[in-house]
């Protein structure tokens, strides 16, 4: 076919002065391609162009490899290799494709990218060795669908044309599907948990893994073990018993009923994995790589006090006993985990609420359950005398038992799995506890309010609980000196936050908590118009 010659622009790294006979005045690389104004070419399609080494006078330089030098090739509008991010749900998908540029029998590498505005430039090293006659072949091949695409040679010579038509290049019919599972930990892109709902993200792709947007079909999907899915649960889709449509890319939610973790324990350790097919055309399919659907109860966590065998003296049916333990943590891994790559407003959230329980030491019988504070959520729970007198009344069945033993033990549950605290002792629940109710007295006094209901308000710290610090917020009616200090569990003091004159008006105090142990705290406010306290939870 004959060429029409055309000039490409270009870098010129270094133009020799030209010695040859035929070369006379200023010499540079033209490109020369099939008359056209454009090219449209499908991914993975070639175009052939021609590197010509020429001169003003239109005379070809067969030696340019020995009088000429190298020249930079540009091509403009093409995303390939223009990003590094390795998750191929990326906001630019284009940016996995390729280009290749075949200058004679030297497969050019990028030498380098530059941008205009949002628009790259690839550039391309052309050795001089690849015009030992004066031409070389140039093969353009691109797999993804960008569209204006320029190839160009610079600096520019006035006699030669130097920059290519555009070149548009379309997608390919569709050859097959990416799916993926939307991983819920953070440290592995593989991993879901059991019996929860999970995203799947199912990606038609033409050969060269352009994404396409058009020509929706039906898929059905098949997995490994099929038999393991949850069609009933709430927000799963019925993906294994009807057709699901895709049409760019795809999420459906699945819930696995079968745990299968990494360590390849249990009869069937194999991972899981998630197939589509296409109904028109079966042989257009995809498969997600195997991944481990995984167990996920609260954590393991350990009993604090009272110490196992503790002595109890009940007195007024006001007094209070605490009960502590450890958090699980971490709290639970299904805590604000994201579900979905496409709407950032789906998160899961387990909430962890945990549950006190008495037995009669002897029978382990006559169980009573009990929240911990603020609705279960707190790792503590204050026990009023009369609590533990009831209870005691209750279990024996006698209204005038003297002592009672029990064991207590807690229980952390996310609605879905549950996990007890430790037990100090084989074969024990919990740890024992000795109430001794000879002083027991049901005090019916009202409780007088008190003048600093007047005169100051101590609001409760926030947040709470805390971790490093927490605010302190007071409230003055009416101007006075106060003291307000901070107590552990034993009555020590462990932060002195002020003392003196405060004048009207609502005033802060951050209490640093750092070093100090994880446990419950006591805020206390006093004044000569009377005395109010706060508790605070460290965790």
């Amino acid at each position: 076919m004959h060429l029409i010659r055309y000039s490409f622009s270009a870098l010129l790294l270094t133009v020799l002065p030209l010695l040859s006979a035929y070369a006379q005045g200023r010499a540079g690389i033209a490109l020369e391609y099939d008359s056209t104004t454009s090219f449209h070419v499908s991914a993975g399609e070639r175009i052939m162009f021609s590197l010509h080494a020429i001169n003003e006078l239109g005379n070809t330089v067969e030696n340019w490899d020995q009088v000429g030098g190298a020249v930079l090739l540009t091509a403009e509008g093409s995303h390939a290799m223009t990003d590094s991010s390795t998750q191929s749900w990326n906001a630019r998908p284009r940016a996995y494709t390729w280009l290749e540029l075949k200058a004679g029998d030297v497969l050019l590498d990028v030498d380098s990218v530059t941008w205009n505005g949002n628009i790259p430039r690839l550039h391309y090293k052309v050795p001089a060795s690849v015009f030992s006659a004066g031409y070389a072949p140039l093969a353009f091949t691109q797999s993804g669908a960008d569209a204006a695409i320029t190839l160009s040679i610079t600096p520019t010579m006035p006699f030669l044309h130097q920059v290519s038509p555009t070149i548009s290049v379309s997608l390919g019919a569709l050859e097959n599907y990416l799916v993926e599972i939307t991983s819920q930990t953070w440290d592995r892109p593989d991993n879901v948990f059991l019996k929860r709902r999970y995203e799947a993200v199912v990606t038609p792709r033409d050969a060269y893994m352009n994404i396409r947007y058009d020509n929706g079909n039906d898929v059905m999907f098949t997995a490994r073990f099929d038999d393991e899915f949850d069609a009933a649960h709430t927000g799963a889709d019925p993906v294994f018993t009807s057709p699901t449509f895709v049409e760019g890319p795809t999420n459906v939610f699945i819930v696995s009923t079968v745990a299968r973790p990494d360590s390849g324990v249990g009869n069937r350790p194999e991972r899981q994995w998630l197939g589509v097919y296409s109904i028109a055309d079966t042989a257009v399919k995809g498969r997600s790589t195997p991944y481990a659907v995984l167990n996920h109860p609260p954590n393991p966590f350990a009993l604090v006090s009272p110490p196992d065998g503790t002595s109890i003296e009940l007195g007024s049916s006001k007094n209070e006993e605490i009960f502590q333990w450890e958090l699980a943590q971490p709290v639970d891994p299904c805590t604000d985990v994201r579900i979905s790559r496409f709407d950032p407003s789906l998160v899961m959230s387990d909430k962890v609420v945990y549950e006190i329980t008495f037995v009669d030491a002897q029978s382990l019988t006559h169980a009573q359950q009990f929240s911990s504070e603020n609705n279960g959520l707190y790792h503590f729970w204050y026990a009023t005398h009369k609590e533990l007198h009831d209870y005691a009344v209750a279990a024996s069945g006698n209204p005038d038992v003297l002592d009672y033993d029990i064991i207590w033990s807690v229980k952390a549950t996310d609605g879905l799995y549950t996990t007890a605290s430790d037990s100090t002792k084989a074969g024990k629940a919990g740890r024992l506890i000795k109430l001794n109710l000879r002083n027991y007295f049901n005090d019916t006094n009202p409780v007088e309010p008190t003048p600093s209901a007047e005169l100051f308000t101590l609001h409760q710290n926030y947040p709470n609980p805390f971790t490093a610090q927490t605010t302190i917020s007071l409230s003055m009616k009416q101007a006075g000196n106060v003291q307000l200090h901070v107590f552990n569990l034993l009555g020590e003091e462990v932060a002195q936050l002020y003392e003196g004159q405060l004048p009207v008006g609502t005033r802060n105090f951050t209490f640093n908590a750092e070093g100090l142990p994880a446990g419950v705290y006591t805020c206390v406010l006093e004044s000569t118009a009377g005395r109010s306290t706060r508790r605070m939870l460290l965790r």
